[in-house]
């Protein structure tokens, strides 16, 4: 995941004015001025409307909130004075505001689409070839599993994934990989729950040729986000569905010494996400609508990796024990949705929302792999991605058979 920011782009003075109109609900009542031109003054008076949005979408959603249990009240002691449209008009407002932070989780899962992981998941059968430490590859069937935490500006994430695969050698120095996944995140965001649930799939082939490693990787990836409404507000949960595929190409070479080797590769991927539409509902009517999304990205990660090689006599067992840094560069990492307000509310029209993840991302990767030749392997393995105002971290183990 990378990191978000709830940004705005320069067409989001509409959204300014529908979540300063919260917050004027009591102000500006009875001072003759319009709410219009009071909301104006007030984005005026902001130069980032980041942390406002998202302060005045909670004070504003309570304010319509309370603001409705008064009109119910009110059309309960003189329906004709207070048609029942007023009171349920001033629900839809609030449970659209209190909604407004979330919909930043729940958009960001469709640039989250973990397409990296499951394009590395089919490229990972490596063993030394013969006695030295040149990495090589071979045929293999394994299954892992493992937590995540994620940490962004005002989220927290944790989850699990699982993934199998194997791959076999179909010519000499050829292998076909393949590896299919799933996993699950709960996302913990201004008091709203998501929780996330990925399918994952991806090919790959290799080529080796002495030191020289060269890889293709295809892999699909879908993702269901669900953000737990708030009942008081019969404001249901809003789900939303994500697709994305990847392809990548990986160059690598070893430098093997005694004892030890050193290795860097290089990955290019181009990645495809699309999230179709959907609408957040209260009272029965629709109170926000998001519109489709689609975004292809590049994305360049150098690494070095450094191992080692530890025969063990008695068991006949290798211990490679391993380290690799490296960056991933993504020029453009910016995802604007369309999001128009619906139903009592469609006249204050819509807003862009941004998700915006920083361009530049340090990875770390630290493992050990025991195995015996044509037999069995155990692997742990521990990841650390970070940037602007992220931190992910993973673990993982690894149980395979090498024949």
């Amino acid at each position: 995941m990378k990191a978000m920011v709830w940004g705005l782009s320069g067409a989001c003075g509409r959204a300014g004015r529908a979540v300063a109109l919260a917050v004027l609900l009591l102000l500006s009542a009875g001072n003759g001025r319009s709410a219009s031109a009071q909301t104006q003054e007030i984005v005026e008076t902001f130069d980032s409307l980041t942390k406002l949005i998202t302060a005045a979408s909670y004070i504003g959603g309570l304010g319509f909130a309370v603001g409705a249990i008064i009109k119910f009240k009110d059309h309960k002691d003189n329906p004709q004075q207070t048609p029942v449209g007023t009171p349920l008009a001033l629900v839809a407002a609030a449970a659209a505001l209190l909604f407004l932070p979330s919909l930043r989780d729940t958009v960001s899962s469709v640039t989250t689409g973990g397409s990296g992981a499951t394009l590395s998941a089919s490229l990972s059968c490596p063993v030394f070839v013969g006695e030295g430490t040149l990495l090589g590859e071979d045929r293999c069937v394994w299954a892992k599993a493992g937590p995540q935490w994620t940490e962004q500006s005002g989220t927290t994430a944790q989850g699990s994934t699982y993934r199998a695969g194997g791959q076999a050698e179909i010519a000499p120095e050829w292998f076909l990989g393949g590896a299919i996944g799933a996993g699950n995140q709960t996302m913990q965001s201004y008091g709203i729950t998501s929780r996330s649930q990925t399918f994952d799939a991806s090919v790959s082939l290799k080529r080796t040729a002495g030191p020289w490693l060269f890889a293709g990787a295809v892999a699909f990836t879908a993702n269901s986000t669900q953000a737990s409404g708030i009942p008081s507000l019969q404001l249901g949960d809003v789900t939303s569905n994500a697709y994305g595929g990847g392809l990548r190409v990986r160059g690598a070479y070893d430098f093997a010494f005694t004892g030890w080797y050193v290795r860097p590769r290089l990955d290019l991927d181009l990645v495809h996400r699309r999230m179709p539409g959907f609408q957040v509902m209260t009272q029965g009517m629709a109170v926000l609508s998001v519109s489709d999304f689609a975004k292809t990205s590049f994305v360049a990660t150098p690494t070095v990796e450094i191992g080692g090689r530890l025969d063990i006599q008695s068991t006949r067992m290798i211990l490679r024990p391993y380290a690799a840094v490296g960056a991933s560069f993504q020029p453009d990492n910016t995802s604007t949705f369309n999001v128009q307000f619906a139903g009592p509310l469609a006249a204050l029209g819509g807003f862009q929302p941004s998700v915006i993840g920083p361009s530049v991302l340090a990875n770390v990767e630290a493992g050990v792999q025991l195995y015996r030749s044509n037999s069995m392997e155990i692997k742990a393995e521990y990841t650390l991605t970070t940037g602007s105002s992220y931190l992910s971290q993973a673990a993982s183990l690894r149980g395979a058979w090498h024949f």
